[in-house]
């Protein structure tokens, strides 16, 4: 878990200094493009890693299974790039952005390097090999950021986002071609497949609802809001959620590794996941905090001017991501108590009832897009709670999981009313 966090944080506290000094040289309407552009390509994404991932690692996959994925993803990377092709024009001109016919071909490059990308990593996770993991965590926003700044300082606007994005990922693939611990060979048996696609598909159907969920928002934005108005909003997301997702994420993932080799031990099961309520409940309760603080002094001074209209978009943004973060781990537990199914339809119905919502709030500004994103969300993490604790016994609550929501709701009701009066 140390090497995990560390090169996660690393590359969180490292990168974001160039990424700063990239902002500083651009437009939010830049952000705005790229915004769109790779919500269109997380879709893609999510299709072609196919959960295998996780089914891998669930089912104790060997080898074999690792080149099975590897066959897979570089199978549907040539298909999706060639549909990319053909629908890209059609894209730019319904959202009226010409960029996007160049932006795209350039971008859909990477769902080749993720081919190479994600089999690799899904065998050092299988390995427990997390001081490699932390290196790879580390090479793509570093690299990535020094070539957006670099293209950024020239003028190159939105493409320096989109080339530094591209180098970033290649950086990680030579990583691991280096490495040359797992082989890159291709392999195919539809039984094999089977096996693994019974857990994936609950894995595809929840990723899916969770990019309508977190993504697919770029795309209303983008269509019925200014192009400026997405990149604030999309760079309020990216920025708020730096830290957590070095931190949080990356122990949630040592945690469920962890957990898959526990041998279904009910004692253990209930200690870890309550070490991990506590302890990250109560840094996001601070961080939150700081973030609300210390935004109005921050932004103008290191991101400029251009950016003040993102200071209450933290705000409110970091205030609702206690409970999301927490909830989380509950979707990847249900994967080893065989209840993943039951959180498949529930990700649909909340990806629904979350989209509807934010096409009607869209038409009104921004300021009801967000509170009604935040009102949602925190709502639907309450239900996500209930699910989790009546589908089994293993895990039981305990008070400190009850204190940390009830701060947690208490801090979002202040934000929600300074948010709205502003």
């Amino acid at each position: 878990m140390g090497w995990n966090v560390f090169g996660n944080l690393s590359a969180k506290l490292v990168a974001p200094i160039f990424q700063i000094i990239v902002a500083r040289l651009l437009v939010p309407a830049d952000y705005g493009v790229f915004g769109v552009a790779m919500a269109i390509f997380a879709f893609f994404e999510i299709i072609k890693e196919a959960g295998l991932t996780q089914a891998i690692i669930v089912n104790q996959g060997g080898e074999k299974d690792i080149r099975l994925q590897f066959t897979v993803q570089v199978f549907l990377s040539i298909i999706f790039y060639i549909l990319i092709i053909i629908i890209t024009p059609y894209i730019a001109s319904f959202y009226d952005i010409p960029e996007l016919k160049k932006v795209m071909p350039i971008l859909g490059v990477t769902l080749f390097l993720n081919s190479f990308i994600d089999p690799a990593m899904t065998y050092y996770l299988r390995e427990q090999e997390f001081r490699i993991v932390a290196i790879r965590q580390m090479i793509a926003p570093i690299f990535g950021s020094l070539v957006s700044l670099y293209f950024a300082s020239q003028g190159y606007g939105v493409y320096a986002l989109v080339y530094g994005t591209v180098t970033g990922y290649f950086g990680v693939v030579v990583f691991f071609m280096y490495k040359k611990s797992f082989k890159y060979r291709l392999f195919w048996d539809y039984g094999s497949f089977l096996k693994l696609f019974n857990l994936a598909r609950e894995i595809i159907i929840q990723k899916l609802s969770g990019y309508l969920v977190g993504q697919a928002d770029s795309l209303v934005i983008g269509k019925y809001l200014s192009i400026s108005d997405l990149g604030i909003y999309r760079m309020g997301q990216k920025l708020v959620n730096l830290l957590p997702l070095a931190i949080v994420f990356q122990i949630q993932q040592v945690v469920f590794s962890d957990l898959a080799k526990a041998q279904y031990n009910d004692s253990y099961y209930n200690r870890r996941y309550n070490q991990f309520i506590v302890y990250v409940g109560g840094l996001m309760l601070l961080y939150t905090m700081s973030v609300y603080f210390i935004a109005p002094i921050a932004v103008p001074l290191i991101l400029g001017e251009n950016w003040i209209e993102i200071i209450p978009i933290l705000q409110i943004i970091s205030a609702s991501m206690v409970t999301g973060y927490l909830s989380g781990l509950n979707n990847e537990v249900s994967k080893l108590l065989g209840f993943a199914r039951t959180y498949s339809v529930y990700a649909v119905i909340r990806s629904l009832i979350t989209i509807l919502s934010v096409v009607v709030a869209v038409q009104f500004s921004l300021q009801h897009l967000i509170v009604t994103w935040v009102v949602v969300s925190m709502s639907a993490n309450v239900i996500n709670e209930i699910i989790f604790y009546s589908s089994q016994t293993v895990i039981q609550v305990n008070k400190s999981k009850i204190i940390i929501y009830v701060f947690a709701w208490a801090w979002l009701s202040f934000s929600l009313y300074e948010y709205w009066l502003y």
